[in-house]
């Protein structure tokens, strides 16, 4: 998991994205910027992740079309840190940016509590994927009979 993580960092970085921290890394976001779109699946994924990818372009597609808009990739916040405002560090700047240049902001929310966190910080729910039906559970974990879990595709800015 860590290789994969120092991976998708590095090819981030030489892509052009932007890799942030804040609070002596009680938080760490990954992004792309309208600039450049930088998917967080490699191209050559197989399986399941090539198709996460796939639905994750299809819903960019749908909603936003040729549209250049800001992504989040990944965003973290370190369990055992008490810093308060540490994840809004770290994307808040990028959502004012995009806000003042009417630029959208997407990302894929896994599971309610993330999901109430990017609505409360203005993001809607524009489609809910299902993933990994037949692989895994609700949970993520795996199941050959799972009905597969809830990723909510959500944007920030989406009434331009």
């Amino acid at each position: 998991c860590y290789d994969a993580f120092v991976e998708t960092v590095e090819r981030y970085l030489e892509n052009g994205g932007y890799v942030v921290q804040s609070s002596d890394f009680s938080a760490v976001a990954i992004l792309s910027g309208p600039e450049k779109f930088i998917n967080s699946y490699r191209d050559d994924s197989q399986g399941r992740m090539k198709k996460v990818k796939q639905l994750f372009d299809d819903a960019a597609e749908k909603y936003l079309g040729k549209q250049k808009f800001w992504y989040l990739s990944y965003l973290a916040r370190d369990p055992s840190s008490d810093t308060k405002g540490a994840v809004s560090a770290v994307v808040r700047p990028f959502m004012e940016d995009a806000k003042k240049k009417g630029i959208p902001f997407a990302l894929e929310a896994v599971g309610d509590r993330a999901k109430q966190v990017y609505e409360h910080w203005g993001f809607k729910t524009v489609e809910v994927l299902r993933v990994g039906e037949g692989e895994v559970d609700a949970e993520n974990k795996p199941d050959p009979n799972g009905e597969g879990m809830e990723v909510y595709y959500m944007i920030y800015n989406y009434d331009l």
